[in-house]
């Protein structure tokens, strides 16, 4: 009789600690989750912050060589009869690239290369891009650098396969050159261009969706190996304190029965 009250006291301490056991793991892997959520909403934000400076100095760095192809080549070529400035130079072998089509040719080369596209744009378009229509994020950054032409203006897109920043910055008319260029040249929407206006923008898209994907899953698996450590290491010490709880009860019924 003594014996079964003891064995039946053994089973309600084993029970009671597989209950311990099971909300502890479930309470081990609800903090692993929510642990996981909050670190990849840290990682989302950080490549999201990156990509908004790596756009900003692109869209800089592209600036300045758009400067010096202007001043370096364009100019110095502008009076030599046997070469010309075309929007079509790939079809002319006398030809070189305006400044503008100069950029979107590189930034359709980057966006092929590594996700990261360059593009230039205006509500004054030259006719061969008059089919262009600016969507609602050019739109709304046109009018933003308008009004602010020395800030930058960004957005991120999220789409069911992209992650994508968008950044647009102020393009002025810095050159002298470039001003007699669109004021003069046959067909230009608009023929009062001074220094300082704004020409139009330029806009560097950084996809960092792949990022955030590979990312993830970098943590998700280091969660998941955490977990499964934890909950083994758990399980031995459950093990090895019911194992020794089974012991001292024997000894001591043994002692008693002495």
């Amino acid at each position: 009789m003594l014996g079964a009250r003891r064995r039946l006291i053994f089973r309600s301490n084993s029970s009671r600690s597989c209950c311990v056991f099971a909300a502890l793991i479930a309470a081990i892997a609800g903090a692993a989750f929510v642990t996981t959520f909050l670190i990849c909403k840290l990682v989302e934000n950080f490549a999201v912050d990156a990509a908004l400076v790596s756009a900003g100095r692109t869209a800089d760095e592209f600036k300045q060589i758009r400067d010096y192809y202007s001043k370096m080549v364009v100019d110095k070529i502008a009076d030599q009869p046997t070469l010309s400035v075309s929007v079509d130079h790939r079809t002319s072998p006398h030809a070189i690239p305006f400044p503008v089509t100069m950029l979107n040719d590189l930034g359709h080369i980057l966006d092929i290369r590594d996700g990261t596209s360059i593009k230039i744009y205006s509500p004054y378009p030259f006719k061969e891009r008059q089919n262009r229509e600016l969507d609602e994020f050019g739109q709304a950054a046109w009018r933003f650098l308008d009004a602010n032409p020395y800030s930058t203006y960004s957005q991120v897109d999220s789409t069911a396969n992209r992650k994508t920043v968008r950044v647009a910055t102020a393009d002025h008319m810095t050159d002298i050159s470039c001003v007699r260029c669109h004021n003069s040249m046959a067909g230009s929407p608009k023929t009062d261009w001074k220094i300082g206006d704004l020409r139009g923008v330029l806009e560097v898209d950084v996809d960092v969706g792949w990022i955030l994907d590979r990312s993830r899953n970098i943590i998700f698996a280091v969660t998941c190996g955490a977990i499964m450590l934890f909950a083994g290491l758990f399980v031995g010490a459950v093990a090895i304190w019911i194992r020794r709880e089974f012991f001292n009860q024997q000894s001591a019924s043994s002692a008693r029965s002495r």
